[in-house]
C-alpha cells in the first residue's frame, strides 16, 4: 500500500480536527485498555492537559502545538495517555509512540510537561 502525501495530509488533519484546541488530554498509569473506549481498570489519572491545536501537516505527521505544563495529581508511571472531546474518549497513545512526556515517573504534586506529541498516517 502506497499512500500520496497530499492525501496523507489531508487524512491526519482530518483526524487532528477532531481534536480540536481545548480538549482534554489525560495521562494514565497501568496497562493501556484494548482501545480508546474501552473501560479503564486499575489506571490512575497521574496529570491532565489541555489541548492547543496543531501546526500544518507536512509529509503525513502533524505536530501538536506546545502544551502548558501541569502538578501532577498522583505519583505513578505514564504508560497511556487518552484525548477526551467534550467528555468522550476520541483517541488513545502509549507514551513513549508519538507521545513524550519529560519524565514517565510522575510524582504528585511534581511538574509534568509534553516535550511532543506527533500523530501521522504511514506513506
Amino acid at each position: 500500500m502506497s499512500i500520496n502525501v497530499t492525501l496523507r495530509n489531508a487524512g491526519i488533519t482530518a483526524v487532528t480536527d477532531a481534536m480540536p484546541s481545548g480538549s482534554t488530554l489525560v495521562v494514565y498509569s497501568g496497562t493501556a485498555p484494548a482501545n480508546e473506549t474501552a473501560a479503564l481498570s486499575g489506571n490512575t489519572v497521574l496529570a491532565t492537559f489541555t489541548t492547543t491545536g496543531w501546526a500544518a501537516a507536512s509529509a503525513g505527521n502533524r505536530t501538536a502545538n506546545a502544551i502548558t505544563g501541569v502538578t501532577a495529581s498522583a505519583i505513578g508511571t505514564a504508560t497511556f495517555a487518552r484525548v477526551l472531546v467534550g467528555g468522550t474518549s476520541v483517541y488513545q497513545v502509549n507514551v513513549g509512540a508519538g507521545l513524550t512526556i519529560d519524565n514517565a515517573n510522575i510524582v504528585s504534586g511534581g511538574d509534568v510537561n509534553i516535550v511532543s506529541w506527533v500523530m501521522g498516517l504511514p506513506a
